[in-house]
């Protein structure tokens, strides 16, 4: 409380809110300057065509204008920084080391908090809003990776546009650091609280088409493709996702992909009730693409499964409509997938999509007990039959879409680095 005080208290200031408004309005005066040379070099060519100049002109004007843009174009940047500059002022020192704090309490570095905050931003009712960098920006990205960062991602959305897409492929891949993509259309998916069809018209309830995950996919997929760069294709749900990624690789396209153990055991029947806990995105789609993604899984089209941890509040998931996505899958993800894929797949190969696997994909020295690794080791009983109670998982929240199933294979204790951290 006495350190927000201190941030709206710095942002109401005279001083600080008329800098502000200055350098605001020198960006928007850069931009438009931007906008007008654009709009002279890109006249150059038709006035060329249409013989209003010669070669020679053509040329040296060309050069010119482009020259002015880039010039107005680093402007721009210049006078942004400033402004960025000028705002994360507002982060008092308390602040930032309580922000520092929080990082390393979420297994983030120090160097990597202060390297996400752009800056602070405090509304008219005094809400304060902490401003982070990477969206739609990678000039950043080698910061990241200074800090220990191993991969990037814009997890929760997709990248607005394809041309900051193809950059982030080309830059992540420069750096080493694996690009993990959201596959989604947000056109597509707009308004939408479950899958598309039979069940979601039965409800009522406003749907998103598996097309909104299909375009995200083949879009990622073609960008990778056209610059020769790796992609990691997050939570993949739908059939039609899977036949994508299947026509990649064998065009050798370097991709690789995951799905979660809830779209390999549920389907969009669970929301017959309505209950918020079976909401996520993607969605949990049809019988169909629940059998499409086990095959997928079992064929190699899919490399690895992740949980998609995602805990939310019992009150927070109370209003079916309003609710956040996502779901708890931590402590059931081995029972879960092991529940889904025992009739397919030996338990070596499951244990090496939800370990070995993964690792690779990242590349770090983990998902093995060889000598010399660090023994993060998880004790399971394959043959254990249980019933999934909420209530008595071990976590703060309870959102499980698994409430109720009787599940087979359970984890009994785990190890980090040698040491015992949890054991039922």
């Amino acid at each position: 409380g006495d350190m927000a005080e201190q941030v709206k208290a710095y942002s109401r200031s005279p001083e600080i809110i008329g800098q502000k408004h200055a350098l605001s309005r020198r960006v928007s005066d850069a931009k438009q300057a931007v906008a007008r040379y654009q709009r002279l070099y890109d006249s150059l060519y038709q006035n060329y065509v249409d013989k209003l100049m010669d070669e020679r002109e053509y040329t040296e004007m060309k050069r010119q204008y482009r020259s002015e843009v880039e010039r107005a174009q680093n402007r721009v940047e210049e006078l942004e920084q400033q402004l960025s500059s000028l705002s994360a002022q507002t982060i008092s020192n308390p602040w930032l080391q309580s922000f520092t704090q929080f990082a390393r309490d979420s297994h983030l570095t120090a160097s990597m908090a202060h390297a996400l905050i752009e800056r602070v931003e405090v509304d008219a009712n005094e809400n304060i809003t902490i401003c982070l960098k990477y969206q739609d920006k990678y000039r950043e990205l080698a910061a990241l990776l200074g800090a220990g960062a191993i991969a990037v991602s814009d997890d929760g959305k997709p990248v607005k546009r394809a041309s900051c897409l193809l950059e982030g492929l080309a830059k992540a891949q420069e750096l080493g650091l694996v690009f993990a993509a959201h596959c989604e259309d947000p056109d597509l998916a707009s308004g939408g609280l479950m899958n598309l069809g039979p069940v979601s018209e039965r409800l009522g309830v406003p749907g998103v088409p598996t097309a909104a995950e299909d375009c995200g996919v083949a879009r990622e997929i073609a960008a990778a493709a056209s610059i020769g760069a790796p992609v990691h294709i997050c939570h993949v749900s739908t059939k039609g996702s899977v036949e994508l990624i299947r026509d990649a690789k064998r065009r050798g396209v370097r991709v690789t992909a995951e799905t979660c153990p809830h779209y390999l055991l549920l389907t969009d029947e669970t929301l017959e009730a309505k209950d918020a806990d079976y909401r996520m995105n993607p969605p949990l789609g049809s019988e169909e693409d629940r059998l499409a993604l086990i095959e997928a899984v079992s064929a190699g089209t899919l490399d690895a499964i992740s949980t998609d941890h995602a805990p939310h509040t019992p009150e927070e998931k109370a209003d079916f409509g309003r609710a956040p996505n996502g779901a708890i899958g931590m402590e059931t993800s081995f029972a879960a997938v092991w529940t889904a894929l025992r009739d397919k797949l030996g338990l070596s190969d499951v244990i090496a999509l939800m370990s070995t696997n993964p690792a690779g994909i990242l590349g770090i020295p983990a998902g093995t007990l060889k000598p010399g690794a660090s023994a993060d080791i998880a004790l399971i009983d394959p043959d254990e039959t249980w019933t999934v109670d909420p209530d008595k998982l071990h976590g703060k929240s309870r959102n499980t879409p698994f409430k109720g199933m009787e599940l087979t294979g359970r984890v009994r204790a785990t190890y980090l680095k040698g040491k015992k951290v949890f054991e039922l």
